[in-house]
């Protein structure tokens, strides 16, 4: 028996996910949505399953804990089986505003007859540069996905388009958004909501490395409209100090900047660095499987992307500090407790 296809929708607008999945529906005869929608100040859940031909099914139900991961395993999972099990053509799942599809993703390989295929991030490029621009938190927007989520607009946004597999546009945009789309997600991923790819989506098979900062690589789109990326690669581990000191100028002003580091005092450790519109997070990853690198992508609008080169050349190791060997780095304290945890700690 075949297994039946889940399409990931994800976006930050209600209306344009409905538009979305109804052009789904349209051009996948059989096709199924599942949709959900969290209320973070009563705990309400609210599913939604329709076709071609109307709603199947309105239920809301209350959560202990409002919030993604609850939702995804008391009723989004169990649903989601549920109508596998009824063999449509495809199931369009319809994910909660401001929601990142790559945990969904995981979750999705464990229900049975379930395959997942595609995701779509559906976005409005006329707002897409004052969104990355504002500021705002999910909650100035009612957008929460749970009581104490203060993520950024812009920093879901970013997160949803690079998980996309197709990008659904609204709107025009200026030649900068749709840039900043190809350079986020790849040039070659834009499409306009109401003509869906739909058999790109129902073929796609997600890498389960899928947002691994381990793995992380530039989409290859060509600079424009002051849209640039640059892709910095070195053997050499970071200098803690200097890594700080510079962190504002590798990624503070930056649209975007990914990636993994070493540090000398912790040659061991595969370090994360995850930052979005300007907010930059350090974190551990595990340790290194094979030889340590370090490896950042960053991509802004604007300002100056040689300042970003040049930041990461000052923040490696030199070739003196390296001659002494990192032997002489052990055991000494580096000022990243605070988010790697203490220098002796196992990983």
């Amino acid at each position: 028996m075949s297994e039946v296809p889940v399409i990931t929708l994800c976006t930050t607008d209600e209306v344009l996910r409905g538009s979305a999945a109804g052009a789904l529906l349209c051009d996948i005869p059989g096709a199924v949505v599942l949709q959900h929608d969290i209320d973070v100040h009563t705990g309400a859940l609210r599913r939604v399953v329709y076709d071609a031909s109307g709603v199947r099914s309105d239920t809301e139900r209350r959560l202990d804990h409002a919030c993604a991961s609850c939702a995804t395993r008391e009723d989004i999972l169990p649903t989601l089986e549920e109508l596998v099990a009824q063999r449509p053509a495809a199931v369009v799942l319809a994910l909660p505003t401001a929601i990142e599809a790559v945990p969904v993703l995981h979750a999705l390989r464990t229900v049975p007859g379930a395959v997942p295929a595609g995701v779509a991030t559906v976005v409005d490029l006329d707002a897409l540069l004052d969104d990355l621009a504002s500021g705002d938190r999910l909650g100035d927007r009612g957008l929460g996905a749970a009581p104490e989520d203060d993520r950024t607009i812009g920093e879901v946004v970013v997160g949803q388009l690079e998980t996309a597999d197709v990008v659904l546009v609204s709107g025009d945009g200026d030649e900068r958004a749709q840039a900043l789309v190809a350079h986020l997600v790849g040039p070659d991923r834009l499409a306009p909501w109401y003509a869906v790819p739909t058999d790109r989506l129902l073929d796609a098979r997600p890498d389960p490395r899928r947002g691994d900062l381990l793995a992380v690589s530039a989409t290859g789109a060509e600079p424009a409209e002051d849209v640039w990326t640059v892709d910095l690669s070195s053997w050499r581990p970071v200098h803690p100090e200097r890594l700080m000191e510079r962190a504002e100028e590798l990624g503070g002003a930056a649209v975007r900047s990914k990636g993994h580091f070493w540090v000398a005092s912790r040659p061991r450790l595969a370090c994360a660095w995850d930052g979005a519109v300007g907010d930059v997070s350090i974190g551990r990853i595990g340790t290194w499987d094979g030889e340590p690198r370090t490896h950042l992508v960053v991509t802004g609008v604007g300002g100056e992307p040689r300042r970003v080169v040049d930041a990461f050349q000052e923040v490696l190791l030199t070739d003196v500090e390296l001659a002494g060997g990192l032997g002489s780095w052990a055991g000494e304290g580096d000022g990243l407790d605070p988010w790697l945890g203490a220098v002796g700690d196992a990983v």
